[in-house]
């Protein structure tokens, strides 16, 4: 997930939505009526920041730092793949 920016995907996907499937607090599941439209930016931001969340609660009950979270090692992938053409593009 981290070549199209979603890493957040591997925690809120299975620790957040698995456990909150089709109720107000799951950002992954869209509300009765709720138009594409409207479904769309809330499910992205509240689905990164449920991830992010999740994963710091995580990170708190292991005793353990971010620098061992996988899901900021996929963002500095993203980042660095985003930033790549960039660079190359910059050196020429």
């Amino acid at each position: 997930m981290t070549s199209v920016c979603y890493g957040h995907f591997m925690v809120e996907h299975y620790r957040g939505h698995h456990p909150r499937a089709a109720t107000f607090d799951d950002p992954a599941s869209a509300r009765y009526g709720e138009s594409l439209y409207r479904f769309l930016p809330r499910t992205l931001w509240g689905s990164l920041a449920s991830g992010w969340r999740l994963e710091a609660q995580r990170l708190l009950q292991m005793k353990s730092t971010w620098s061992r979270s996988p899901l900021v090692w996929s963002t500095l992938g993203s980042v660095a793949m985003l930033g790549m053409p960039f660079l190359c593009f910059l050196g020429k």
